[in-house]
């Protein structure tokens, strides 16, 4: 399990782009035992990837040099980085910059222990604050283990990237292997992405579910995993077998059958499933006029649910003319993007589903961004895509996520329209 033990800390983006995190903990120990373990270099060590040198009272300048095994674990060039005492006042509240961070701990007496407040501003961190969030709460897990027990693990031994997705806002892709996952998606991280859209989906272990477009059927183990749902996991592109033996590894054989399908020729009958998700391949197909009413809506009973994300646009393109940012990477496959307005009226014209949701998933370019890299990474090639997101920061591009529910209207069959 990659699930924190702590609660996790809140993350709060400001309007004028910097960012601050906040952390609450219960420590056994005394105000004045937390004190010496914020504060004492030789307490330090347990918790915090650097010392403090210098004057312990409030406007002290200090220095804050990485511990030796710090350095070399992850191979850190500036190894000393300039600090400043903000707030010295003992067993109550300690606050300090470095690294164009500002700390500040505060600490409250309780009938069984101490309570500590951490606030952290970073400033314009954005991109990678759930990195820096991760690791933070880590070395808050250290500082209970220290001011609880006196005897925490050793602080190098400590790995934060377990819980880097936690705080990307997906609490439950944070418990798979994140290895697994790189090697097995083929776009922006299907688990990410499935937890997304499924938060906006009504699912319960009595449904049957389509998974289309399953790529290589990580998005139906985890809706199978879940919430308990039977998964169709239907793809082109990947053979069923191979879809097997990853669905016989995560133990859900019994929930979900792999089936190799071509969006146009889905063989499933009308009114089976509960409900259809499609996570990242949505707009292949499904922005044909006629897709809706001649493939697909018949295959959902009337009041079950079509969800999709796919990569979109936060505003339609007024032309084809493409933003200069992104015409060094423009593809005419791009045009399939569209925004959450467009697929809203692209549903709802059809007259057959009722949308419920059509928005930009949170952070999705960021996220998407991260994948990217991540996907890259793992493969040693190139990030062009992760590079046009950074360039763009959200401004052209995002993930669409769009929920729609079956009303009770007849389909046409393709037939009767020939």
């Amino acid at each position: 399990m990659n699930q924190p033990i702590h609660p996790l800390g809140e993350i709060a983006r400001h309007s004028d782009g910097t960012t601050s995190l906040r952390f609450e903990r219960e420590l056994a120990g005394s105000a004045e035992r937390a004190w010496r373990a914020l504060t004492e270099s030789e307490q330090l060590r347990h918790w915090m990837p650097c010392d403090i040198i210098g004057p312990r009272e409030t406007g002290a300048e200090v220095a804050a040099p990485f511990w030796e095994d710090v350095v070399r674990k992850y191979g850190i060039e500036d190894t000393v980085l300039a600090g400043r005492i903000v707030t010295w006042d003992p067993s109550s509240t300690f606050a300090w910059e470095w690294d164009d961070e500002l700390l500040t701990f505060s600490l409250e007496p309780t009938p069984t222990g101490t309570h500590l407040t951490l606030t952290i501003d970073l400033g314009d961190k954005s991109p990678e604050v759930h990195q820096v969030a991760a690791g933070y709460h880590m070395c808050l897990d250290q500082l209970c283990a220290l001011v609880d027990t006196d005897n925490p693990p050793p602080f190098i031994d400590v790995d934060p990237s377990r819980y880097e997705v936690a705080y990307a806002g997906f609490p439950r892709s944070a418990n798979y292997d994140p290895v697994w996952v790189v090697e097995h998606m083929m776009g922006p991280n299907p688990l990410w992405l499935t937890e997304s859209l499924s938060g906006c989906m009504d699912l319960d272990s009595t449904m049957r579910v389509l998974d289309l477009g399953c790529g290589r059927a990580l998005s139906s183990i985890f809706l199978a995993k879940e919430f308990g749902v039977q998964v169709w996991a239907a793809d082109l592109w990947i053979d069923a077998s191979d879809n097997l033996d990853r669905i016989r590894a995560a133990g859900v054989e019994d929930k979900v059958f792999p089936i190799r399908a071509e969006a146009h020729e889905l063989p499933f009958a009308d009114g089976f499933f509960d409900a259809v998700v499609c996570v990242d391949a949505y707009h292949y197909f499904g922005t044909d006029d006629l897709y809706l009413e001649q493939h697909l809506a018949r295959l959902i009973q009337p009041g079950g649910q079509l969800g999709i994300v796919v990569p979109g646009l936060v505003e339609e393109l007024t032309s084809n003319a493409v933003p200069a940012h992104l015409q060094q990477y423009w593809e005419p496959a791009l045009f399939s993007f569209h925004s959450p307005a467009w697929w809203q009226r692209h549903w709802e014209r059809s007259g057959l589903v009722d949308v419920e949701l059509a928005d930009l998933m949170p952070d999705g370019w960021r996220h998407w961004m991260a994948s990217d890299l991540s996907w890259s990474e793992h493969l040693g090639k190139p990030s062009d895509e992760a590079d046009m997101l950074a360039g763009d920061q959200g401004q052209t591009l995002g993930l669409t996520r769009v929920v729609a529910r079956r009303n009770d209207r007849p389909t046409a069959r393709l037939a009767e329209l020939q």
